[in-house]
C-alpha cells in the first residue's frame, strides 16, 4: 500500500517530466500575445525577421515557416515594438562584437524598393537606440530600405551613448529610404506620424530625416501621404534635394490617372542641413504634378523649422524648391514657421527658395506663414520668405499673411519679403499673382534690383497685385533700390496695359533709408506709420482698406501686425 509520502514523490517527477516534456517539443510564446493584430517584436532578431514578412501576416523565419499564432481571425497586418532595443548590444559602441555589425556596414535595411513593407509598425513609444548603418555605395537606405502600403508610428530612434548614424547613396533617411507606390491595381495610403528621430543622415540624392523620397509610380486612383506629428533633430547632407523630413516628393507621371494627396502637417525639425541643389528644412523638392481631372493635393501645415540651411541652389528654411506644373495641380502652404538662418548662392528664401505654377490651372497657395532666420545669399533671387516666384501659362500663386523678419543679403533681386516674381503667359492674360496682407522687418542689403518688400517684379501679360503691405527695414543697394520695391518691368497686356498694380502699401522711410520706390506708392516716417490705432487714421489713405479682422493696429507706438 503507498503511503502518503510516496503519492507526492510520484507527483513531483510527474510534474518534472512534465516540464521536460514540453520544452524538448519546443513550444514558444505567442507571437501575437494580445490578438490585435500586431505581432511582436520583442528582441532585435524578431526585429530583423519583419524583412521575411513584409505584409506582417506572422512571425517568419529565413527558411520561410511562418507563425501566426494569436493572430484574430482575421489575421495579423502588421508589428508592434515591446520594449526598448539597442542595436549596441554590448554597451561599448557600435563595434565587430555586435549582433548586426555585418562587416562595418551595419544594419541591413527591411524590404527593398522592389519588395518594399506593405504592413503597419507600431513603436508603442519605444525606443530603438544607436541605430547604425554605414552603406554609401547603396541606394534605399534607412531602418526600412523602402514602404508601400504601410504606416509607421509612435517609434522614437536616438543614441545612448552615441550618435545614430545613417549613410547610404540614393533615398537615404533614417526610418525609410524610399516610398512607393509600384501596383497599378492599388491605393496607396503612406503614413509616417507621430515618430521621434535624432541623430546623423548622409548620402547622394534625396536625402530626409525621417524618409528619402517619396515616388508615386503607379497609373491608377489617388495615393495618400501622412507626414504629421513627427520630432526631428541632427544632422542631414547630401548633394540634391536634401532635406530634414522627406529630400524629394515626385507626383504621378505627366501622362498618368493617378493623383497624390500629400499632408505633411505638425512636424518639428530642429537640425543642420547642407546640400547642393534644392535644400530644405522641411522638404527638399516637392514635384506636385497632375493631368486630367484627379487633382492633385499637396498641403504643408503648421510645422515648425529651426537650424540652418545650407545649399547652392533653391534653398528654403522649410522647402528648397515647389513646382506645380500641370493640369489641375494643387499646392497649400499655411500657418508655418521657421526661424532657420539660410546660406547659398541663388533662389534663396527664408521659408521656400523657389515657387513655380505653370501649365493649366495649377494653383499654389502661401499663407499665415513666418520666417524669421537670416537669409544670406551669394547671387540674385533672394528674399527673407521667398526667393524667386516663377508663374506662367494659365497659373496662380496666392500669397497672403504672411511676414519675415530676418536680414536678407544678396547681389541682384533682393527683398525683404520675395526677391523676384518673373511671370509671363504665352497665351490670353490669365496668370495672376497675388502678394496681400503681408509685411517685411529685415535689413535688406544687394548690388542691384532691392527693396525692402520685393527685389524685382518683371511681368509679361499677366496680373500681379501687392496690396496691403509694408516694410521698414533697412536697405542698401547700388542701383534700382527702393524702399518697398526695387524695380518693375512691366510688358503689360497685348494692348499694352500695365498689368502690374501696387496699393495701399507703404514703407517707412526713416528706417530704409530710401524716400522712393518702384510702383508709385507713398512712404512714411517711422511716427506716421506707427500712429493710427484703425485704418484711415493721422494720415490720408494710410492703411485704408486694410481690414481689421486681419490687422492689429495696436496703440499709437506699434506697426500694424497679423492678427
Amino acid at each position: 500500500m503507498s503511503t502518503y509520502l510516496d503519492n507526492l514523490f510520484h507527483l513531483r517527477y510527474a510534474g518534472i517530466f512534465c516540464i521536460l516534456a514540453l520544452a524538448s517539443t519546443g513550444t514558444q510564446a505567442i507571437v501575437d500575445s494580445n490578438s490585435n493584430g500586431l505581432v511582436d517584436i520583442n528582441t532585435l532578431q524578431d526585429l530583423y525577421k519583419i524583412r521575411y514578412n513584409l505584409e506582417g501576416t506572422g512571425m517568419t523565419d529565413a527558411s520561410g515557416n511562418t507563425d501566426s499564432s494569436g493572430c484574430p481571425s482575421g489575421g495579423c497586418f502588421g508589428y508592434e515594438l515591446t520594449k526598448d532595443l539597442n542595436f549596441d548590444t554590448n554597451d561599448n559602441g557600435i563595434t565587430s562584437d555586435d549582433l548586426y555589425w555585418n562587416n562595418g556596414a551595419g544594419w541591413d535595411p527591411i524590404g527593398s524598393a522592389e519588395a518594399p513593407f506593405n504592413a503597419e509598425f507600431n513603436g508603442h513609444h519605444h525606443t530603438l537606440y544607436n541605430l547604425y548603418i554605414n552603406r554609401t555605395g547603396e541606394d534605399n537606405i534607412g531602418l526600412f530600405a523602402a514602404m508601400g502600403n504601410g504606416r509607421i508610428y509612435d517609434l522614437t530612434i536616438e543614441g545612448s551613448n552615441r550618435n545614430v548614424s545613417v549613410a547610404g547613396n540614393n533615398n537615404t533617411g533614417v526610418l525609410v529610404g524610399s516610398l512607393l507606390s509600384l501596383d497599378d491595381e492599388q491605393i496607396y495610403t503612406f503614413a509616417l506620424e507621430h515618430n521621434i528621430i535624432s541623430g546623423n543622415v548622409s548620402g547622394g540624392n534625396n536625402v530626409g530625416l525621417l524618409m528619402g523620397s517619396l515616388r508615386s509610380m503607379a497609373n491608377y486612383d489617388v495615393h495618400q501621404l501622412i507626414v504629421t506629428g513627427n520630432q526631428l533633430s541632427g544632422k542631414v547632407n547630401g548633394r540634391d534635394r536634401v532635406a530634414g523630413v522627406v529630400g524629394y516628393i515626385n507626383g504621378p507621371d505627366l501622362n498618368s490617372f493617378t493623383g497624390l494627396t500629400a499632408s505633411i502637417s505638425d512636424n518639428q525639425v530642429s537640425a543642420l542641413i547642407s546640400g547642393d541643389n534644392y535644400v530644405g528644412g522641411l522638404a527638399g523638392h516637392i514635384n506636385v504634378t497632375q493631368q486630367y481631372n484627379w487633382g492633385d493635393k499637396t498641403s504643408m501645415t503648421s510645422n515648425s523649422i529651426s537650424g540652418t540651411i545650407t545649399g547652392t541652389l533653391n534653398v528654403g528654411g522649410m522647402i528648397g524648391g515647389l513646382i506645380a506644373n500641370q493640369y489641375n495641380a494643387s499646392a497649400n502652404v499655411l500657418d508655418n514657421i521657421s526661424t532657420a538662418a539660410v546660406d547659398g548662392d541663388g533662389n534663396l528664401g527664408g521659408l521656400i527658395g523657389y515657387v513655380e505654377s505653370d501649365g493649366n490651372f495649377p494653383s499654389v497657395v502661401i499663407a499665415h506663414n513666418s520666417a524669421h532666420g537670416n537669409v544670406n545669399g551669394a547671387r540674385r533671387n533672394v528674399g527673407g520668405l521667398i526667393g524667386l516666384i516663377l508663374i506662367a501659362n494659365a497659373s496662380s500663386i496666392d500669397t497672403y499673411q504672411n511676414y519675415a523678419t530676418g536680414q536678407v543679403s544678396g547681389s541682384r533681386s533682393v527683398g525683404g519679403l520675395m526677391g523676384h516674381i518673373h511671370s509671363f503667359s504665352s497665351s490670353w492674360p490669365d496668370v495672376v499673382t497675388n502678394v496681400t496682407d503681408s509685411f517685411a522687418y529685415g535689413k535688406v542689403t544687394g548690388t542691384a534690383m532691392v527693396g525692402g518688400l520685393i527685389g524685382y517684379i518683371d511681368e509679361a501679360y499677366l496680373s500681379i497685385y501687392v496690396s496691403n503691405t509694408y516694410s521698414i527695414g533697412q536697405v542698401n543697394g547700388q542701383s534700382d533700390t527702393g524702399g518697398l520695391i526695387g524695380r518693375i518691368d512691366s510688358l503689360g497686356d497685348y494692348f499694352g496695359t500695365d498689368m502690374t498694380n501696387v496699393s495701399a502699401s507703404f514703407w517707412d522711410t526713416l528706417r530704409s533709408g530710401k524716400s522712393t520706390s518702384a510702383g508709385e506708392e507713398t512712404g512714411y516716417n517711422t511716427r506716421i506709420l506707427k500712429c493710427p490705432t484703425a485704418p484711415g487714421e493721422c494720415a490720408s489713405g494710410l492703411y485704408s482698406g486694410w481690414s481689421t479682422t486681419i490687422w492689429d493696429f495696436g496703440t499709437s507706438s506699434d506697426y500694424p501686425v497679423l492678427k
